[in-house]
């Protein structure tokens, strides 16, 4: 670990140095150092061993200042308002694989695998956490550290992603395998970090080969890249919309188009009607006048008999 924080400023092309070190789940004292070597302005530490807890606050005592400051917190940090306060944790012989999820891809690799302890531990919310959290300057460099086996996933989905917000960097086990219930593995975990905006710079072994951790930093294209595709997305409902209303006033025209067709057809109806009315009134009058003619001949005749 010491060789991972030493040389990752040479690769990385840092802006400046770390401001706020938030690192959930200290695993060892090995951590510990660490993050005092990341030598930042403040850091929160959240650890699941209680003992460690001690010893991690007792450590970093001597490091505080004026304008330094440290907290360490021995709890366990929950996607949700969790259902009680305190929760179960086995601890096992290897620190870094100790988790309050359970076991499944974990026994295959390490088979005599056993827990060692377990520990009473406070629940915190995520929700909690992150506005319990120091200020974090606007154009300083944060970083973010992972190292609670079994949680990467659930917690970086938790709140809408809301956990990485104002982070540059990032600190995460990436085990090859899931190892523990709903848990993910590296390739997983890594493109759901691509979509949040993170992009790998780093990796190195861990305290298990099977847990390495990888260094990935926020790129700086992808706000851009967002805006890009609200953008596109903004398109495509636009042409969508006017898609939606072309089939709209097609509909409209075509029954505009028939009401028209139907008059059209109700004027010739109505001109053959007219038409044939006129030849049934010349008709009717034709015959009306012939009956007169005949009434008059016979109204004739009848003159001459009488006579």
């Amino acid at each position: 670990m010491p060789d991972f924080f030493a040389h990752r400023f040479a690769h990385t092309n840092f802006a400046g140095p770390i401001h706020t070190l938030v690192q959930i789940g200290v695993q060892t004292m090995q951590d510990v150092e660490d993050a005092l070597r990341v030598d930042p302005r403040q850091m929160v530490l959240t650890t699941l061993d209680p003992d460690l807890a001690q010893k991690a606050d007792s450590a970093l005592g001597a490091w505080r200042s004026a304008d330094r400051t440290a907290r360490v917190e021995h709890a366990a940090i929950t996607p949700k308002r969790p259902a009680q306060a305190m929760l179960p944790v086995a601890m096992f012989e290897q620190p870094s694989l100790s988790s309050r999820k359970k076991p499944t891809g974990l026994h295959t690799l390490f088979p005599d695998l056993a827990a060692t302890r377990q520990v009473e531990v406070p629940t915190i919310a995520l929700s909690a956490f992150l506005s319990a959290l120091p200020d974090r300057p606007a154009g300083a460099r944060h970083m973010l550290r992972l190292g609670l086996t079994g949680e990467e996933h659930t917690l970086l989905t938790a709140a809408g992603g809301k956990l990485l917000q104002g982070f540059h960097d990032i600190i995460i086990s990436l085990p090859d395998t899931a190892l523990f219930e709903r848990a993910l593995s590296r390739d997983a975990l890594l493109e759901r970090l691509h979509s949040l905006g993170f992009m790998p710079v780093a990796q190195r072994e861990g305290p298990l080969r099977a847990v390495p951790e990888c260094h990935l930093i926020r790129s700086p294209h992808h706000a851009e890249l967002q805006s890009c595709q609200a953008v596109a997305q903004d398109g495509q409902g636009a042409q969508a919309e006017q898609k939606t209303l072309i089939q709209t006033l097609t509909r409209e025209k075509d029954a505009l188009r028939k009401a028209l067709d139907d008059i059209t057809l109700e004027d010739r109806d109505l001109a053959e009607l007219r038409t044939r009315y006129a030849a049934l009134l010349a008709d009717y009058e034709a015959q009306s006048e012939t009956l007169r003619q005949v009434q008059a001949r016979v109204k004739a005749a009848l003159a001459r008999f009488q006579t």
